[in-house]
């Protein structure tokens, strides 16, 4: 990448990381306008807001809720401690569907949790 032209706005995010270090020249000047957040000024003026970096692309720039990641980092959490106090030969290297159970009640945590924030 040229960092004398300011980038497309139509990166993707593999391509964030190649991005960001290529504006970490001397010729670009970087200006902190708020937590994960910087605007990235060309010589001639022109200007970039970046949103966050790195992995943090992933959360903070993402659509989906913090409340749906915390949804999807529990059961995971529940799957890991399920796959790892299995038995031996319980699960084979396969895809496995999550019992409808675990969704259920890691949805009824979050639900409790949410509403004891509102009093």
């Amino acid at each position: 990448m040229n960092p004398a032209q300011p980038p497309s706005a139509y990166y993707y995010e593999f391509d964030s990381k190649q991005l960001q270090n290529s504006l970490r020249t001397p010729d670009l000047t970087w200006e902190k306008v708020r937590s994960q957040v910087d605007h990235v000024i060309w010589p001639d003026g022109k200007k970039m807001i970046l949103l966050a970096e790195g992995r943090l692309v992933n959360l903070s720039c993402s659509s989906v809720s913090s409340f749906v990641v915390s949804i999807t980092a529990a059961t995971q959490a529940l799957a890991l401690i399920e796959l790892f106090n299995a038995p031996a030969g319980r699960y084979k290297a396969d895809v496995y569907l999550l019992p409808k159970k675990m969704g259920t009640i890691i949805s009824l945590v979050l639900v409790i949790d949410v509403s004891l924030l509102n009093y």
